[in-house]
């Protein structure tokens, strides 16, 4: 069974511990409405849009998940959240998949409605008005990223383990622009990342042309596999935008290449210039 999450069942949240041995199987989307109830969030039916996480879920796990959410299977009126099938969304691919996902059943009127959808991103920024930005591709260049934002502090560098630098987003122009999926085991994606504000992620957003080409989302992170774990805000390309994988063009691919150089990333696996 596939089971969505949204709250704090997440990567890098406090329950997320209770998915140990699930299999991570990407990033997704669902429709409805996100609530801040305090401790969690709520998900809700609704002409909204919820980013989160796809797992593959047995039994046992199920029970763990059911006995967390307050879900009473045959006994709806005593349930927290109802667990039921939904149709989502992967990100990487765009493919529609049946998942099962909990769904608040009470009243949240008075709640706060988390309007990114995303609930790490939420949190993140309502902790410090200063964010951990990832970069990849062409925003990999310094001199590129300073046309578009200031950059404050030093830039680090890394690989996010299990995602895959692809060439699939659509350009309104024709063509192909970068972007980033979940791959699994035995893929990588080098990426720089700096402390950014708030309001330079904003305005980010617009270069990004967030949310319908690319939607910023908080994934977890470090700079190494031993190193500490932080919260990073990340470009993902909407699945609407998605074509088949190509080659960017050439002035496209001088920003990636300039980055990779830069930062000492190896461009043997990068698109050769048309």
């Amino acid at each position: 069974m596939k089971i969505f999450v949204y709250g704090t069942l997440l990567r890098g949240l406090d329950r997320h511990p209770a998915l140990a041995g699930a299999p991570f199987q990407g990033h997704g989307i669902v429709e409805g409405i996100l609530h801040d109830l305090g401790d969690y969030p709520a998900l809700v039916e609704g002409d909204g849009t919820v980013h989160g996480e796809v797992f593959e879920a047995d039994d046992a796990i199920l029970r763990v998940l059911d006995a967390i959410e307050g879900n009473h299977p045959g006994r709806d009126t005593a349930s927290l959240f109802r667990r039921r099938d939904v149709r989502a969304t992967l990100m990487h691919d765009g493919s529609i998949v049946t998942v099962q996902a909990y769904f608040f059943h009470g009243d949240c009127e008075r709640s706060r409605i988390i309007e990114c959808g995303e609930y790490r991103r939420y949190l993140a920024e309502a902790v410090s008005p200063e964010q951990w930005y990832i970069a990849f591709a062409s925003n990999m260049s310094t001199g590129r990223l300073e046309k578009r934002i200031p950059i404050p502090g030093t830039i680090e560098k890394g690989y996010l383990e299990g995602y895959r630098l692809m060439f699939n987003k659509k350009a309104d122009g024709g063509g192909v622009y970068a972007n980033i999926a979940w791959a699994g085991a035995g893929y990588r994606c080098p990426f720089t990342a700096c402390v950014i504000t708030r309001d330079l992620l904003s305005l980010l957003d617009g270069f990004e042309g967030g949310p319908a080409h690319y939607a910023r989302i908080v994934v977890p992170f470090s700079f190494t596999p031993s190193g500490p774990q932080h919260m990073g805000h990340l470009y993902m390309a909407d699945p609407k935008k998605l074509t088949e994988n190509g080659t960017p063009s050439a002035g496209y691919l001088k920003y990636i290449y300039d980055g990779y150089e830069e930062h000492g990333f190896d461009t043997k696996d990068l698109p050769k210039p048309r």
